[in-house]
């Protein structure tokens, strides 16, 4: 082998040697990258999301394969977003292909077992399992040309709320750069629940519209919104929401809600309402504020708010279905959904039971413990929404309006000092039992009237509520009139104070304190009573003061006795299980006066020698003192003592002249014939 063969032999050695060395450091690079590619791949993925404001705050990647690479677990978190978060992908695979069209198109596939999003912040937490992510990226481009995936069964949380099942699909295209178009579709959620919601609401269902750009979004749309709720069926045929000027608008409605559930039951177990009811409420958000346009809430004809007596008998009825319960609803409220530290309801105004109802300008606080709010309300017509049942009917011509102001707070809700005026008249017939007798002074028996009537002209009241449920009522009527057969009394300006549910023990004992009344142009009054409607018991005295002594007489149906004078005094009256009794009561002459007894030629023929002397005496009796005591007992046994002192000019020479009378007979004691008894009218009438 000659020096040139030797060289050409040396230099190809070398360049094996060189080759071999070279193909060596490529493998073992390319050894050493497949060893260090999950360091290098979070390498990668940290630098990325970083320049996104995201941080990788854990991670595990395996080693990649051709078609794909496997994640462990994969914890991201931004700081900078205008609602910080957190998500966690556990159990991820990525894989990848290449369509065998060779169009340029790169498809990735993304299945989670478990993904969670949260905001620590604002306490939402989105949490789903076996995600499955389909995407498209162009190559050529290196754009994402369509993307498709779709949530079911996802759960998600917010501020105490939960919302369980939700199904969400999505469909994204993006035709060229800068245009990302979404595909409209439907969305449904199992449940929602939360300690703010009365009851679950479920079986959502809706759909959104497509979008032509996300990345110019100017508007979102919905559309068939709607949920069952345990009371009836929640829709929302369209709401929208404009990006760009934040402002949104949408139609609420509910149909057949029921009342009970809505309103809930009494402590006595009877529901606050009864029936079915739908609201259908415009709502639009200005960016600003919340309007209500034209709303409405009305009741199916039969709904009704029923007062039950203490015993648990119905007496008074709303008719919630006669008239709209609320119509032409229209209001707006100042509510900044950026701060949303105080909101302010500037108008509300609203047709109500036949009436209006307003409320003034009132701010909230959400902070705050209480707010306060004030009804106003205008000529609300009775007689097409109230009446009265069992015992009592009732015809109204009549009118109320008045304020009512709240004070709500989480306990409950009071009630200060509302005003209610009256104009016009009722009409109340009370049935009575129609079946009794009673004695009358001249021991004659009558059958007691089947219904007694009151007519009440007008009238005012203040009323007050506690959050316990007390209710204090202070109440003034210009004029009642009680008409029972023939006999009608007239009472002016009554006024006292009705105090119902101040004691939770005996929720029905009533109480009423300074009653007092015109009659007979005197005064009837009571400082305080407390009757126990359950029980039918109650004490009290009532005080007689300027009461024309004439006009008792004529209402007793005497026509041959004439008097001047007044008579007061006090009447203690106990009433026990439906039976009263009067002991002590005594009646007086406030000053001097006249008795005249005209006695009839029949009479004076007829009677005694003595008792002509009487009649004598009586012809024009100047009485220096007349007074009455009267005793009752439950059985309805009585004894009335009367005394007269004075004298005559015209017999005997103006002699004194002293008259004891004791009566003892079962009569309906005064205070009963102050205010029931025709049949005593009647009785001596005949």
């Amino acid at each position: 082998m000659g020096p040139y063969q030797r060289l050409l032999v040396t230099e190809v050695k070398l360049l094996l040697r060189i080759t071999s060395a070279v193909l060596l450091t490529a493998l073992a690079a390319l050894a050493g990258l497949w060893l260090t590619s999950p360091l290098l791949l979070r390498l990668i993925l940290t630098q990325a999301l970083e320049k996104q404001g995201i941080t990788v705050t854990e991670t595990s990647i395996s080693k990649p394969s051709l078609q794909g690479i496997n994640i462990g677990k994969l914890q991201l978190r931004s700081l900078e977003a205008p609602i910080p978060w957190n998500v966690q992908l556990e159990d991820a695979q990525v894989s990848w292909s290449f369509p065998a069209n060779g169009n340029g198109k790169l498809q990735l596939i993304l299945e989670v077992a478990t993904i969670d999003a949260t905001s620590d912040r604002e306490n939402i937490r989105l949490t789903d399992t076996d995600l499955h992510l389909q995407a498209t990226i162009d190559l050529e481009s290196s754009r994402l040309a369509s993307l498709t995936t779709k949530i079911e069964e996802a759960t998600a949380t917010a501020g105490g709320m939960n919302v369980s099942g939700i199904t969400l699909p999505l469909q994204l295209n993006m035709p060229e750069a800068g245009i990302l178009k979404l595909q409209g579709n439907s969305f449904s959620a199992d449940m929602v629940s939360g300690p703010s919601l009365p009851s679950p609401v479920s079986g959502i269902t809706g759909r959104f519209t497509s979008v032509e750009n996300l990345f110019a979004l100017r508007q979102v749309s919905l559309h068939d919104l709607s949920a069952q709720l345990s009371n009836g069926k929640l829709l929302i045929p369209e709401a929208w929401y404009d990006v760009s000027q934040s402002t949104a608008a949408m139609t609420l409605q509910l149909h057949d809600a029921t009342l009970q559930e809505l309103a809930g039951t009494r402590p006595d177990g009877h529901p606050w309402l009864e029936g079915k009811g739908s609201i259908s409420l415009p709502l639009a958000y200005d960016g600003r504020s919340l309007v209500i346009t034209n709303g409405s809430i009305t009741c199916q004809p039969g709904s009704r708010y029923t007062h039950y007596a203490a015993e648990g008998n119905p007496i008074a009825i709303i008719d919630l279905g006669a008239n709209p319960l609320l119509d032409r609803v229209n209001a707006r409220i100042n509510l900044p959904l950026k701060t949303l530290d105080t909101y302010t309801l500037e108008t509300f105004t609203a047709a109500f039971l036949g009436g209006t109802i307003s409320i003034p300008p009132t701010s909230f606080n959400p902070t705050e413990p209480g707010h306060n709010l004030e009804l106003k309300f205008t000529s609300l017509p009775l007689q097409r929404n109230l009446s009265l049942t069992g015992n009592f009917s009732s015809s109204f011509n009549a009118r109320i309006a008045g304020n009512l102001p709240l004070r709500i707070i989480p306990s409950g809700f009071e009630i200060r000092n509302a005003r209610v005026s009256t104009t016009g008249t009722a009409v109340i017939t009370q049935k009575t039992e129609g079946d009794k007798t009673t004695s009358n002074i001249l021991g004659k028996e009558a059958k007691s009237y089947s219904t007694v009537t009151y007519l009440v002209e007008g009238g005012n009241t203040v009323f007050s509520r506690k959050t316990d449920g007390a209710l204090t009522f202070d109440i003034t009527l210009p004029k009642v009139v009680r008409t029972a057969g023939r006999d009608k009394k007239t009472f002016t300006d009554l006024q006292g104070s009705l105090g119902m549910f101040h004691n939770s023990e005996h929720p029905a004992e009533y109480l009423v304190d300074n009653f007092q009344a015109g009659f007979l142009g005197g005064t009837i009054s009571i400082d305080h009573l407390t009757w126990d409607l359950q029980e039918n018991t109650t004490d009290f005295v009532l005080t007689v003061r300027h009461i024309p002594i004439q006009d008792l007489i004529t209402m007793q149906g005497v026509r041959q006795l004439y008097t001047t004078g007044t008579v007061g005094g006090t009447i203690p009256v106990s009433v026990q299980g439906g039976q009263f009794a009067i002991q002590d009561a005594n009646l007086s002459a406030e000053e001097k006066g006249t008795i005249v007894y005209k006695a009839s030629p029949q009479e004076l023929s007829m009677s005694q020698p003595g008792l002509q002397t009487t009649y004598s005496a009586l012809s024009d009796f100047r009485y220096t003192l007349l007074s009455s005591d009267l005793e009752v007992a439950p059985d309805g046994d009585s004894t009335l003592r009367l005394r007269i002192e004075g004298s005559n000019p015209s017999f005997q020479a103006g002699r004194p002249v002293e008259i004891n009378l004791n009566l003892r007979q079962n009569l309906l004691d005064l205070l009963r014939s102050l205010t029931i008894s025709t049949q005593i009218e009647e009785a001596l009438s005949q």
